[in-house]
């Protein structure tokens, strides 16, 4: 069983990466006094599990039986949804799973539950926010854009083409160049600047690294929320 994960589009909905074995898998929890087992799942219904969690049900990341609910996570994955699995104490996990699923055993431990549900939610954000440039040459993410000046455009395509990666001063410094404008140490590094400051409604973070050059990142929208590392 593989997820179709091929139709990658830069419009909501988000689409999941390609689906991969190397997904994060459930760290080794001991149960607490409060997990929850599959009694009380066949009581009360999965919202029990999430209704632990803060006191709420979180509707942005459903919490599915696998396999029972087979056909809803295919069709979650499709939509580029991000999702749980709850799987029995003896069933194994899934072959295949991409970065916006996560999947834990019975008995639930609901500090485990929420860990993890924040850890796909937060993935799930970035996806979202993605950047991209439109036909109108608008720099979008999520559902806010900016206007890019035209000096700055070749810099922040690359930097965007290269989202969490690191690109070198002297190919930023190309860039300036086919855009005409100044090439010169101090004139490149006001130009970052701007752009760093053009950047920033969008929740992009331009970083400096030194020595290297510049890296262009989301900043994240849940700081404070723990993560599976």
């Amino acid at each position: 069983m593989t997820l179709d994960t091929s139709a990658a589009t830069p419009l909501p909905p988000i689409t999941p990466s390609p689906a991969t074995t190397s997904g994060v898998r459930p760290a080794t929890i001991p149960a607490s006094p409060g997990a929850v087992t599959g009694a009380d799942v066949a009581t009360s219904g999965l919202p029990v599990l999430t209704a632990l969690v803060a006191g709420s049900v979180d509707t942005d990341v459903p919490l599915l039986r696998w396999p029972a609910e087979e056909d809803r996570r295919q069709a979650l994955a499709e939509a580029g949804q991000p999702r749980l699995l709850l799987l029995s104490a003896g069933q194994p996990p899934p072959d295949d799973w991409d970065d916006l699923e996560d999947w834990l055993r019975e008995p639930v431990d609901p500090v485990e539950l929420e860990v993890r549900r924040l850890t796909v939610r937060r993935r799930a954000d970035k996806a979202r926010r993605r950047p991209w440039f439109d036909e109108a040459g608008l720099l979008r993410s999520g559902d806010s854009w900016v206007d890019i000046p035209p000096g700055q455009v070749p810099m922040a395509r690359l930097l965007v083409e290269r989202l969490d990666q690191v690109v070198r001063r002297d190919e930023l410094v190309a860039a300036c160049e086919a855009a005409g404008v100044s090439t010169h140490a101090t004139a490149v590094k006001a130009a970052v600047g701007r752009l760093e400051r053009r950047l920033a409604p969008l929740g992009l973070c331009l970083r400096s690294i030194r020595g290297r050059g510049y890296l262009l990142e989301i900043e994240d929208a849940h700081p404070d929320a723990a993560v599976v590392p």
